[in-house]
């Protein structure tokens, strides 16, 4: 194709910014124009959300900027056939009471037509509300842009039929760390990787590490961490 510039305007927002690197990507569709600037908020779109409470939110700079988070996808209609609200609500009991204060979880919804802030406040109570996790909804254009961004495959395999298992993803906003992990885990092992992610205090004294250093002449230590 010899029109560069009309073939990156049909790019998903993501892939276009990896292909013009050090400048703005461009998506335009007839709902949104979403922009992902590389290089800046972790790569995310600028994308607006609203929360089942009814919030007007900034993806990234209200809910993952300095946060350690969960974020999945999902749908109230697919719940049905594939219950991965059940899954998430398990990981939150496990995380307890750093739910909303250490760790804050974000399920968003892939059917915003139908998953209005009403609709997701009534399925919210339904499944027990929780401090520090929302329901989340926003255009079309803009939960393709989130799910290009966290490299999220499509909900279905080759053969058309719905995958029974799908990837949650946490993260530090602060550090950029990122990591997913399958719905088919334990919800105490899922718990236990958003630990992986969570700040620790520096070690005040650092040891090598390995065999017996030579040249230290007649040391008996039989390794450095005797050292």
């Amino acid at each position: 194709m010899t029109d560069r510039r009309k073939f990156l305007t049909t790019l998903p927002a993501a892939a276009a910014g990896a292909a013009v690197t050090g400048s703005v990507a461009q998506a335009k569709t007839p709902e949104v124009q979403t922009t992902i600037e590389v290089g800046q908020r972790d790569a995310f779109p600028a994308a607006e959300v609203y929360s089942h409470l009814g919030e007007k939110l900034r993806f990234y700079e209200d809910l993952i900027e300095n946060k350690i988070v969960m974020v999945n996808f999902m749908s109230i209609k697919s719940e049905a056939e594939f219950p991965i609200t059940k899954f998430i609500a398990k990981v939150a009991d496990e995380l307890g009471d750093k739910l909303g204060r250490d760790v804050f979880i974000y399920s968003v919804t892939t059917d915003p037509e139908n998953d209005t802030p009403k609709a997701l406040l009534a399925f919210a109570k339904k499944q027990g509300m929780r401090d520090g996790w929302r329901f989340l909804t926003t255009t079309n254009a803009e939960t393709m842009a989130l799910t290009t961004r966290l490299y999220r495959h499509p909900p279905h395999n080759l053969s058309g039929k719905p995958r029974k298992i799908d990837i949650v993803f946490y993260g530090n906003g602060g550090a950029g760390v990122w990591g997913t992990f399958p719905t088919d885990i334990q919800p105490s092992d899922a718990a236990g990787r958003l630990s992986w992610v969570m700040p620790r205090e520096r070690r005040a004294e650092l040891k090598q590490a390995g065999p017996r250093r030579t040249d230290l002449g007649t040391s008996v230590a039989s390794n450095n961490r005797e050292i």
